[in-house]
């Protein structure tokens, strides 16, 4: 699932993590910037699935402080990639890498920490990449930028809730029809 296609179901969130995550009293900050280092995959993250139901024809999110903290992860990488600063990306399509010496090789759902984004005659719209994957952590080359991605998907478990139940839930906590959020005091 897409992030743009996620609203909140609340108007207001805590700043701080708390129980059930892996920075449980740590503010959301803290997992922004683990996202942005490439250290957790959000596409492979069991504790950042999100649970999700559908109201009025929107999929809306019952884990906002996550689902806050990936939106933000998400414009860390636009703005990175619009300043040609290296930032991690999410591969699109498998790119076998062994065709030739010097591309990288890397799979659905891998990450990847772009170093270049190919701006010059005969480089256009291939990116310098090095994975961030344990396993082929520091392997290196080039992949075509249409291979990658900044947008964030992630996994999500979606629950069927009652008409009733979910008018309940989003009448009470939303003035905004779950299109943003703000921090509580």
């Amino acid at each position: 699932v897409s992030l743009r296609d996620l609203r909140f179901s609340h108007d207001v969130i805590s700043p701080k993590w708390r129980r059930g995550t892996p920075h449980e009293g740590f503010s959301l900050e803290s997992l922004v910037k683990d996202l942005d280092a490439g250290h957790i995959n959000p596409f492979r993250a069991s504790f950042l699935k999100l649970a999700v139901s559908t109201f009025d024809g929107a999929d809306v999110s019952m884990n906002n402080r996550r689902l806050w903290a990936m939106q933000q992860h998400q414009l860390h990488m636009v703005e990175a990639m619009r300043m040609g600063q290296p930032f991690c990306a999410h591969v699109l399509t498998d790119c076998p890498g062994v065709l030739a010496q010097g591309y990288l090789p890397a799979g659905i759902g891998d990450r990847v920490r772009v170093l270049y984004v190919g701006t010059e005659e005969g480089d256009i719209g291939w990116v310098f990449a090095v994975h961030t994957s344990e396993d082929r952590c520091g392997c290196q080359g080039w992949m075509t930028q249409s291979a990658i991605t900044v947008e964030v998907h992630l996994m999500v478990l979606d629950y069927d809730l009652d008409p009733v139940t979910a008018k309940f839930v989003m009448s009470y906590s939303t003035q905004n029809e779950g299109k943003e959020v703000q921090f509580a005091d």
